[in-house]
This record gives C-alpha cells, sequence and structure tokens, in this order.
C-alpha cells in the first residue's frame, strides 16, 4: 500500500475509534471523485511540507459554494409546475435512431444546480446521478446534431455509446458475433466520410472516444485522462480500438489503420470527461486544434443551448 494513502487509513481509523488523530504531517484535500471509481493518474497525496516549486492544483469542490454562487453559475433553465425530472425534455435525431433527453439529462450538464431544490430532488428519483456528470444521451444527443449537420462532402458519422456497451457485455471474446457489429461497418461505409466518433464510456464511471480518422487513415484513441495508449489504467479502450481495426482491414476490405492516441488537452477536474471528448469531436469536425485550452463550463453551457435551441422550436435535426 501506497505509504501516503497508509497514514491516511490510520487517520481514518483513529477517528472512527474517538481517539486524538494521529497527526502525520499530512493534509488532504477534499477532492470530488464520482462517479469515477479510481483517481485519475493526475491525482495524488501529496505531502504538505515541500514538494519543490511546484504545488498540485486539486478541482473546485462545488458542493462547497455558496448558495448564492451556485445561482450566479448555474445555467440551465428550471422546471415548470407541472414538469418532473422524469419527463422528456427533447428528442434528438430521426426516427431510426432517435435520442430521447430528459430534464435529468439536461440537468447533468450543470455542476451548479441548486443543491437543496434541486439536486436533492433528483437524487431522490435517480439514485445514481451525478451533478457535472454526462450521461450517455447527453453524448449520443450532441453528437447526433454534430454530425447531422456536417457538409456533405466531409460527412461525419457516430456510433451510439450503446453499441461499444452492448458489445463487450454480451460478446467479450467474439464480439464479431454479435448483431451490433453490422452497425459498426454501416456506419464506416458513409459516402465522403471523413470521421467516425465512438464514445466509450469505460465501466460506467468514465467517457473515452475512438474516432476513426478515415482520410488520414488512422485510429485515434483520446482519453481525457491519459495522451497515452498504455497507460495501465483501462486496456478496454485498446479492445475497442482493435476491434474497430479489425472490421476496417478484414470485414470492409480497407487497408491498415494505425492505433494513435494524438496529443490532447487533458481534464483537469474528475467529472468533465463526457464534456471534453465531445469538445474534441466539436473541435475536429470544425478542422480545429484539440490542444488548446477552453472554458469547460462556458462548453457545458453551449451544449445545453443546443439542446434548448431544438426544444424552444420544437425541431428535430
Amino acid at each position: 500500500m501506497n505509504r501516503y494513502l497508509e497514514k491516511c487509513v490510520m487517520i481514518c481509523d483513529s477517528m472512527k475509534e474517538d481517539k486524538e488523530p494521529i497527526n502525520v504531517g499530512l493534509s488532504f484535500k477534499k477532492v470530488k471523485v464520482p462517479p469515477n471509481k479510481k483517481m485519475p493518474t493526475s491525482y495524488k497525496l501529496y505531502r504538505t511540507l515541500k514538494i519543490g516549486s511546484k504545488r498540485k492544483k486539486m478541482m473546485l469542490d462545488f458542493f462547497e459554494l455558496e448558495a448564492a454562487d451556485r445561482r450566479l453559475r448555474s445555467f440551465t433553465e428550471p422546471l415548470s409546475p407541472n414538469v418532473t425530472y422524469l419527463d422528456v425534455y427533447v428528442e434528438v435525431g430521426e426516427e431510426s435512431e432517435r435520442v430521447v433527453l430528459n430534464w435529468y439529462h439536461i440537468k447533468s450538464l450543470d455542476p451548479y444546480i441548486s443543491l437543496q431544490e434541486e439536486f436533492n430532488v433528483i437524487k431522490s428519483l435517480i439514485p445514481t446521478f451525478v451533478c457535472g456528470w454526462l450521461y450517455d444521451a447527453c453524448i449520443d444527443g450532441f453528437l447526433t446534431i454534430l454530425t447531422q449537420l456536417s457538409c456533405e462532402n466531409r460527412k461525419l458519422s457516430y456510433i451510439s455509446s450503446i453499441v461499444p456497451h452492448a458489445l463487450h457485455t454480451h460478446y467479450p471474446d467474439n464480439p464479431s458475433a454479435s448483431p451490433d457489429i453490422a452497425i459498426i461497418r454501416e456506419k464506416l461505409m458513409v459516402r465522403n466520410l471523413a470521421y467516425v466518433f465512438m464514445p466509450l464510456n469505460i465501466r460506467g464511471s468514465h467517457w473515452t472516444v475512438i474516432i476513426v480518422a478515415v482520410r488520414e487513415k488512422q485510429i485515434w484513441v483520446l482519453d481525457p485522462d491519459s495522451d497515452r495508449l498504455n497507460d495501465g489504467v483501462s486496456d478496454l479502450k485498446i479492445w475497442y480500438a482493435k476491434l474497430i481495426q479489425d472490421e476496417i482491414l478484414l470485414g470492409l476490405h480497407m487497408e491498415y489503420f494505425p492505433i494513435l492516441s494524438p496529443r490532447h488537452t487533458l481534464q483537469t477536474d474528475t467529472m468533465s470527461c463526457g464534456v471534453y471528448i465531445l469538445w474534441y469531436c466539436d473541435q475536429i469536425s470544425n478542422n480545429d486544434q484539440i490542444t488548446g485550452s477552453f472554458d469547460v463550463d462556458e462548453y457545458r453551457n453551449s451544449i445545453y443551448t443546443s439542446f434548448q435551441y431544438l426544444r424552444n422550436r420544437a425541431v428535430r435535426v
């Protein structure tokens, strides 16, 4: 066990037994990890003494913000009196691939919702709800908008997050036997195709995206938590990338596409991985760089505004 973690356990044990807390020369700043089941590699426990000239910045604890500050930062609209968080907010896409977003999906975009008036109510209805962590409906819905708005000579396509989940859950040893594999093949055969986006919810706790760059003849793995393919944390993203690689090479009789992890901006908190993968896809669809900085809260708001636009005009793209 890590020696700092060992000391942390000692502190917790002493508090549990109503003893005087042990002074071990360490202090721990709160970091919100949910719904991730692991701490990102960029977050560690550091001594409070000297760490050279650099000190690690830990993420802002959203739940310690004052109520007034939360109200100022919150950007989602309040519910009407006769509406519940389980009601439909907007539907995006064509009939065959329609994505339904409920109110609680929309509220997951906003990490500053009121704790008493909104968060606790949603939590009582959806026990797994995590403030600020994007649901698959948000991911798929926004990718639907991006792909439908792509120009004819530079088409974009995406594979619903449900597909990779079903492949690994039901066919971990032989994914080619899955009927869902036909969906991947179909998406890769779109005429004038430039990019195919496949969002992955790794073990239900972390968003990553695989992008098939057709014209570059490459497969990109973009993990908001790491810019390395073999990071020692998750082999699943490589499992999916190789699945795509095999389908391109064997199923579609195309040439070999190498698997790469281009340099990209990494997340600075533990809840915005979904926001980052949508930003990667958005930047790539507009032929922009994925290495710059961006305002995460502002981009959350822009995702919300896209859904709000469709809702207000009752338009399905």
